[in-house]
């Protein structure tokens, strides 16, 4: 492959997309995003080529198409280049709990990242090789409503790969979650992998670290402050060595529910270490009844190598909403390789 195709990544956040990049060979010379942290997150463990910026997209003078469109001109500097966008997801999705989806809000982002790949696609300026963009499932349906009412523009080719490529699941790259999201674009055929990795596979010490709870009484003594009754197949599940998001386990609605009252939340949100999980979400992750799990373990699960960095004024909550944010790097490698495969083939 030519080294002169590079990648210019949007919405980067801590950089998943371009780890992923990294691994399959390909460059990134520009990384935008609009959170201060994560900016600096990202820059800390980015090699010194890749020029990273603050921008909030759709406002200010800066973050207008125009001004966007010209600085990832000046950056790639007539090389052939990818774009990718990944625009907030947290409207279309029922991640929070507490918020509804409002697809209107969603599609905001969306749009602007549409007409900047229109600008860059058809303006006549530079060379955009190929491009992607990531997103949660329900944003398909929300965009197509929006555009079948008339009330966004989806350009053709933005539209056609939307309806044509299928949705990623991550679990298909090699990575111990099995969530899928939108990743379509143009120039690419994501390689998949081979390789069925379990939470064992990748964090193998912690059912040794249960064997040890149970061995101790150190898990029997955590589960008897429990009161109430657990139904049989939750004990079941919890005695196997399990991994669980959100915290300790307290009995509640369907054999088990979450501390903090937030109940409703049944065992399912509570892994076993010999299989996967659906998602890394924005909350610490525990081992049942042992302990919470270090960043080195988290980074792990998400897909980043152990020895990532975060500033040391980055607090341990936002540092778990860029991991729950991030896209997985093993997903990124898996679009890349294919972009690698496709870009060989013209050069």
């Amino acid at each position: 492959m030519s080294d002169d195709v590079v990648l210019v990544c949007l919405y980067s956040g801590m950089g998943g997309v371009e780890v992923g990049a990294r691994r399959a060979g390909v460059k990134c010379v520009l990384s935008i995003d609009c959170w201060a942290e994560a900016v600096a997150t990202n820059k800390m463990n980015s090699p010194p080529w890749t020029r990273h910026e603050q921008i909030r997209f759709g406002e200010g003078v800066s973050g207008s198409v125009e001004a966007v469109a010209r600085l990832i001109l000046e950056t790639v500097d007539g090389r052939p280049y990818h774009l990718h966008g990944s625009p907030p997801c947290q409207a279309f999705s029922l991640a929070n709990p507490d918020e509804r989806r409002d697809d209107e809000v969603g599609a905001e982002q969306m749009v602007w990242f549409f007409q900047l790949l229109q600008r860059l696609k058809f303006g006549g300026e530079g060379d955009l090789w190929s491009w992607s963009c990531e997103q949660v499932p329900p944003a398909k349906s929300g965009l197509l409503k929006m555009f079948t009412k008339g009330e966004i523009d989806i350009p053709a080719f933005i539209l056609k790969a939307m309806l044509q490529m299928p949705r990623l699941k991550a679990a298909d790259f090699g990575n111990i979650q099995h969530r899928d999201r939108l990743f379509f674009g143009e120039g690419f055929n994501a390689r998949k992998s081979l390789e069925r990795r379990t939470i064992h596979d990748v964090l193998p010490h912690l059912q040794a670290e249960h064997d040890a709870a149970i061995a101790d009484g150190t898990y029997a003594a955590n589960f008897a402050k429990c009161t109430g009754d657990f139904k049989p197949a939750a004990v079941e599940h919890l005695e196997r060595g399990t991994i669980c998001l959100m915290g300790s386990l307290i009995p509640g609605r369907q054999g088990c529910s979450w501390t903090d009252e937030n109940y409703g939340r049944s065992f399912r949100y509570c892994y076993n270490l010999d299989g996967t999980t659906s998602s890394i979400m924005h909350h610490p992750i525990s081992l049942s009844y042992v302990r919470y799990l270090t960043r080195e373990e988290h980074l792990l699960l998400a897909g980043f190598p152990s020895d990532f960095m975060f500033p040391a004024d980055v607090s341990l909550s936002d540092r778990h909403t860029m991991i729950g944010n991030a896209v997985c790097p093993d997903v990124a490698e898996g679009v890349f390789k294919g972009l690698r495969q496709s870009a060989e083939y013209w050069f």
